[in-house]
């Protein structure tokens, strides 16, 4: 049946109408879409770092072993109380006083290299030395009377008591260079976290975990300082890894003794787990 002369231009508009719409919705809806999907992925985007922000914040710094801000727990603990701070004792304005009389031997409140733990080496080397080498002088030359002998012994004393006096200042911490401060901050990490039956057990988890600590904070204020140091920011990698691979080793091993040193350390458990994202920040 044939559409009527009346009806027929109405349906021609409305078929017109459709098909001009049928390109325009579609070119709407691809770019609506597209926009849709950018929006989404930023908000995507922006919602995992914000979460990732979050986590970083909470969780502790797999560096210093604890939470952003919480400073007084490292402070606290057993290492940072004996370790020496280098850069007290490297600063240019400490001075050593100077020797303007020997009539006494001055000895040094901290000794380096290792002397100032132990007193034999001390008596050594401040009190028998200097004695025997102001007797040698004398037997070297061979004095006929007493009197020439004490003369000469006198003398030959308060020179060896000027030699001490020189020594000692040679071997004061104060006048140590960084590899004399490292040596002795790794001499007292061995004392300290050492079995009271095994001194200097170098092989011992805790030893090694104390040892570890102290590099890391080393280096650590140093790339705060040396940006540019790559080569160094990789081996602050290393270390963190190693000692977090000891540090699980002794959980296994024995849980107190872990949850001991890691109180010793200043760190939490938590600074030791899951993927360690290590990078030096600048302050």
């Amino acid at each position: 049946m044939s559409l009527s002369a009346a009806l027929r231009p109405r349906v021609h508009r409305v078929l017109r109408n459709v098909i001009q719409s049928v390109p325009a919705a579609s070119t709407s809806s691809f770019h609506t879409s597209v926009s849709l999907y950018a929006s989404r992925s930023a908000h995507v985007k922006k919602g995992k770092k914000h979460k990732l922000e979050k986590t970083e914040v909470l969780k502790p710094d797999p560096i210093t072993g604890h939470k952003p801000g919480d400073e007084e727990k490292w402070l606290k603990c057993d290492l940072a109380k004996i370790l020496i701070p280098e850069i007290e004792l490297l600063d240019p304005s400490v001075v050593l006083p100077e020797l303007k009389t020997t009539d006494s031997l001055r000895l040094p409140e901290s000794f380096q290299w290792g002397i100032g733990g132990d007193k034999k080496v001390q008596e050594l080397l401040f009190d028998s030395l200097p004695r025997i080498s102001a007797q040698h002088g004398i037997l070297a030359q061979r004095m006929s009377t007493k009197q020439s002998r004490d003369a000469q012994y006198i003398k030959n004393e308060w020179k060896e008591l000027k030699n001490a006096n020189v020594f000692s200042r040679l071997v004061d911490l104060r006048n140590a260079s960084a590899t004399g401060i490292a040596f002795e901050n790794r001499r007292r990490c061995i004392e300290a976290f050492s079995a009271s039956g095994k001194p200097n057990d170098t092989g011992r988890p805790e030893v090694q975990a104390a040892l570890s600590t102290m590099k890391i904070r080393r280096l650590h204020m140093h790339l705060q300082r040396n940006r540019k140091d790559i080569e160094n920011r990789l081996s602050l990698r290393k270390l963190v890894h190693a000692r977090a691979r000891m540090l699980k080793y002794l959980r296994r091993l024995d849980r107190a003794r872990f949850e001991n040193v890691m109180k010793r350390l200043g760190m939490e458990e938590s600074s030791i787990e899951g993927e360690l994202m290590v990078y030096s920040k600048k302050k």
